[in-house]
This record gives C-alpha cells, sequence and structure tokens, in this order.
C-alpha cells in the first residue's frame, strides 16, 4: 500500500468577534466533532499528527491524537493563510477577500501573505512531516491554506467552491492520483 497523506481541516472554533481568527479556540461542539473524525481515521499508519500552532488546530489535533493513542507535533507551517491585518470581518467580506486571494495567488489581495507564499510554506511542511517516517503522515491545518495546496497541486476544478464547502472538521485524504473528502 502505497502512503497517504491526510490533511484535516481544524474544527469549529469558538468565534471571537474582538479576537484575532488566529487566536480562537476549538469550541466544544467542534472537539466533540474532530474525535468523532478519529473514527474514520483508525486504519491508518500514522506515527504522530502534526498541527498548526492555532488553538483550534492544535485543539483539533489533541482530539483526534487522543483518540488514536498519538502524540501531537506542532509546525508552524501549517499555520493558517496570514491576515492578522485583516481584523474581524462579516462573512460576506471574508467570502470576497479569500476570493480574490484564490483568483490572484501571485498577489497580496488580502492578508498578509499571497496565496503563493502561504502554498511554498505549506508545502515545505508537508515535506518536512513526510520525511520523519515511511508511514502516512496526518497534518491538522485550516480551509484557506489546504484549498491553496489542492488547488496549486491541481486537485480542485473550483477552488472557491470547495474552499465554500469545506466542513470544520474535515479530512481530505491524497492516495496516488485519488482524492477523498470526509466527512
Amino acid at each position: 500500500m502505497s502512503r497517504r497523506i491526510v490533511l484535516i481541516r481544524h474544527g469549529m472554533p469558538r468565534i471571537e468577534e474582538g479576537v484575532p481568527a488566529a487566536d480562537w479556540q476549538l469550541s466544544p461542539e467542534g472537539a466533540v466533532a474532530a474525535a468523532d473524525l478519529a473514527a474514520h481515521l483508525r486504519g491508518f499508519d500514522f506515527d504522530a499528527i502534526a498541527s498548526s500552532p492555532e488553538p483550534k488546530a492544535a485543539g483539533t489535533a489533541q482530539a483526534i491524537a487522543a483518540r488514536l493513542g498519538l502524540a501531537v507535533e506542532i509546525d508552524p507551517g501549517l499555520a493558517e493563510h496570514a491576515r492578522r491585518s485583516v481584523g474581524f470581518l462579516p462573512r460576506p467580506e471574508i467570502e470576497a477577500g479569500i476570493a480574490r486571494l484564490l483568483a490572484r495567488p501571485h498577489y497580496k489581495v488580502f492578508g498578509d501573505e499571497t496565496g503563493d507564499e502561504c502554498y511554498e510554506r505549506f508545502a515545505a511542511a508537508l515535506a518536512r512531516q513526510a520525511d520523519k517516517g515511511a508511514g502516512d503522515v496526518a497534518m491538522v491545518t485550516h480551509g484557506t491554506i489546504l484549498t491553496v495546496y489542492l488547488d496549486r497541486m491541481g486537485r480542485l476544478t473550483d477552488a472557491f467552491a470547495f474552499w465554500r464547502a469545506l466542513k470544520t472538521p474535515a479530512a481530505v485524504i491524497l492516495a496516488g492520483a485519488q482524492m477523498q473528502v470526509l466527512p
């Protein structure tokens, strides 16, 4: 069996309007959903779960790791597309910014880094994690950077539609040319 890469979007955070999204904690419902997602990941050969340092992602990784008996390793390269300068925005404005980012990845059109910059950071993190062993790779990350990566890898036909439809949590399983999204 060939190596599989499992990219996990964090569970539902506790949204706090006065707190940057990068600092949001995992909600209690998000923790339960993340633990439930672990049942779908039992057949994989993970040595550990790598996670973004952001609290909602690290909490998701901890919930999954506890169910699977794994350690969690923090990797800063798995953090979300940097956009602390954006602040709290209503959902339509976030969606418009993400649409611009996905349409123009070479330019800084939303937030503090381009799509290209976050792709390079994420791809380097994935390579670091893959170099750690021969088993399957599990990484907990975020919706935007996950979408940027999959789009760049030619896995998506409509990146914005994928981003909008991606649940919290969700697992994207890459096995050779195959891609499966759970749940």
